[in-house]
């Protein structure tokens, strides 16, 4: 099981949390489940129970908490429901209970936490009756000044205590203040990805795996290249759009490995007798070719691995992709332009990550010795 990350969605809007999660196998599981559901009351068996129960777990893994809603309905189709109530999270989430025990668990030191512990416990006893529970409360308070500075240190995250009587202004200003801030503490970067382009990258991502009324038809499975004849585009812009698709669906990178993670069940599974269409054995071949447990960033370490690496010979030879990548440099191709060609020509035996190839095109533009050294001095 693939699992979403944890903030994997709140990078994007109620909308598109929606849409690419109507389109996850899970999702679509759960649906189908509590559709059969609602005929059996209570199941029927403790298979069906166990099932249930497993589906829901899985669910909770792509942070979906909710009953499902029907994926056939669009995101404009669900006027008479709120979408972000599906979901673990939003942009804004209440701090729980068990959060605020969990920060004081993580933070205080052993004798810090046995100290406030024992006060837990003189309150409680108070709120059995068995002590006054103003003085217990009275204790506590004195705990929490006893153990400064701990209890004065900033929580190491976004824990704020927001005023609801500021006005408007100030909540936008100060919010957007502690965002930047938080960022550039947590290092994270701005996506490439520009939500005016999710409908193309989902527009293609359909259209390659087959998904229409809220379910993949494995008969419908289109290649890169069809797909790119029906939407007037490239091999290359179809491929790079279901690559992002599959990350918005999934939160993780498109791998063959990943794909049959969350597709295989889906597109390759003979159960109940359904057919494997060619499009999606294609896909399965591809995955079970031997891969070497090498990615493509070592070339920056020393080129001199490249001389002795060994490569089964169903796998593109790591050292013909650098000396392709020395000749479309030679060419004067951008780096965009490069990985496209890459991928067109090499995508489809090996896969390759655009980050770790763009690294590698920067190395080899800084080296000329090592450029000439793949070309031959061509």
């Amino acid at each position: 099981m693939l699992r979403r990350p944890e903030r994997h969605l709140d990078r994007l809007t109620i909308e598109f949390r929606w849409e690419a999660t109507r389109r996850h196998p899970v999702y679509l599981q759960l649906w189908e489940i509590q559709q059969s559901a609602q005929a059996m009351s209570p199941p029927a068996t403790w298979h069906e129970v166990r099932q249930i129960e497993d589906v829901i777990n899985a669910c909770n893994a792509i942070r979906v908490v909710s009953e499902p809603v029907d994926p056939a309905l669009s995101f404009e189709e669900l006027s008479a429901l709120e979408p972000s109530e599906l979901f673990h999270c939003n942009a804004l989430q209440p701090v729980t209970v068990k959060m605020m025990l969990g920060v004081i668990g993580k933070h205080l030191s052993s004798d810090s936490l046995r100290r406030v512990a024992e006060t837990f416990k003189s309150i409680a006893d108070g709120k059995d009756g068995a002590l006054d529970t103003n003085e217990a409360l009275v204790a506590f308070a004195e705990i929490i000044n006893s153990v400064e500075p701990e209890m004065e240190a900033v929580v190491p995250g976004p824990f704020y205590v927001v005023s609801p009587v500021a006005p408007r202004e100030q909540w936008q200003e100060d919010m957007a203040r502690c965002q930047n801030y938080w960022r550039e503490q947590l290092n994270l970067q701005p996506s490439r990805d520009r939500p005016r382009d999710y409908p193309n990258y989902l527009r293609a991502w359909d259209l390659s795996e087959g998904f229409s009324e809220g379910r993949y038809h494995r008969d419908r499975a289109t290649s890169f290249v069809d797909v790119g004849r029906e939407l007037r585009k490239d091999e290359s812009t179809i491929r790079r759009w279901y690559h992002r698709a599959f990350f918005l669906i999934t939160g993780h990178e498109f791998s063959n490995e990943n794909w049959h993670s969350v597709m295989g069940f889906q597109q390759l599974s003979g159960f109940m007798g359904l057919t494997i269409s060619p499009v999606s054995r294609e896909r399965l071949r591809r995955t079970n070719l031997q891969q070497r447990d090498v990615d493509f960033s070592t070339v920056q370490q020393d080129e001199s691995f490249l001389d002795t690496a060994a490569a089964p010979s169903s796998v593109a030879d790591l050292r013909e992709i650098c000396t392709r990548v020395c000749q479309l440099i030679k060419d004067g191709l951008s780096d965009t332009g490069i990985i496209d060609r890459i991928e067109i020509e090499f995508g489809t035996q090996q896969d390759i990550n655009d980050a770790e190839i763009r690294d590698a095109i920067n190395y080899l533009r800084s080296r000329d010795d090592v450029r000439s050294h793949y070309l031959g001095d061509r």
